[in-house]
């Protein structure tokens, strides 16, 4: 993400949650001075989270001074959302070009100006949680030269609140052949070493297994 005017005061960022124009949330990026909005108010510089409900906005993060992006500067942002919990990183790049304003052209950064270049900021929120179908997108504000250079999403699946019981293993042995029985799903997997590397061994519970040959050791995960 990078700015090319030297004199607008802009926001980059993203909308999450996006049902309809009176109902989302944003998370905007202001550089170095409070970017004016319409109807007189102000969005102050750093980063800003809010929330609109029923056409009312609620704000969540104001004004978050750990990261202000600087025309020339690029930064990445990762993202997510999971169950109400909000997580955003920012990462600085080192500027291989700035603005010369008396030249009106970009030109490579110098050592001096390279150093100025990489921030990096992490923040934590609490909101509603994503409504399933609603949209997700970036977009910027205040300016029309500020561009967005890349966006990718990645789904990701919620973790399971608790985590899974651990198998209850039972084992039995009849001449040369040992029986692993094992309560509810799991897969059995086996090794030569506690240590690993482990293998899959394909079916269900009960298994059976031939007690000839080398030492193995086993184990159900789930």
């Amino acid at each position: 993400i990078a700015r090319d005017d030297l004199a607008a005061i802009d926001g980059m960022g993203f909308v999450y949650d996006y049902k309809d124009e009176n109902n989302f949330a944003r998370v905007i990026f202001v550089n170095t001075k409070d970017m004016a909005l319409g109807g007189g108010s102000t969005l102050p510089r750093g980063i800003n989270v809010s929330r609109k409900i029923d056409g009312q906005w609620h704000d969540i993060i104001t004004g978050d001074r750990s990261f202000s992006y600087m025309r020339g500067r690029p930064f990445d942002v990762a993202f997510t959302a999971e169950n109400g919990n909000y997580h955003l990183v920012i990462n600085g790049h080192e500027p291989l070009y700035v603005w010369n304003q008396w030249r009106n052209s970009y030109f490579p950064a110098t050592p001096s100006e390279i150093k100025k270049g990489a921030k990096s900021a992490e923040l934590h929120w609490t909101d509603q949680e994503v409504t399933a179908g609603n949209r997700y997108g970036v977009t910027t504000w205040g300016s029309r030269l500020a561009h967005i250079l890349r966006a990718e999403v990645y789904s990701l699946e919620a973790k399971d609140v608790t985590p899974p019981e651990p198998a209850i293993l039972a084992i039995s042995q009849t001449g040369n052949n040992v029986t692993i029985t094992w309560d509810g799903d799991g897969q059995l997997e086996t090794s030569a070493s506690v240590n690993g590397p482990w293998a899959e061994i394909g079916g269900t519970s009960p298994a059976t297994i031939s007690a000839a040959g080398n030492r193995g050791f086993y184990r159900v995960t789930r």
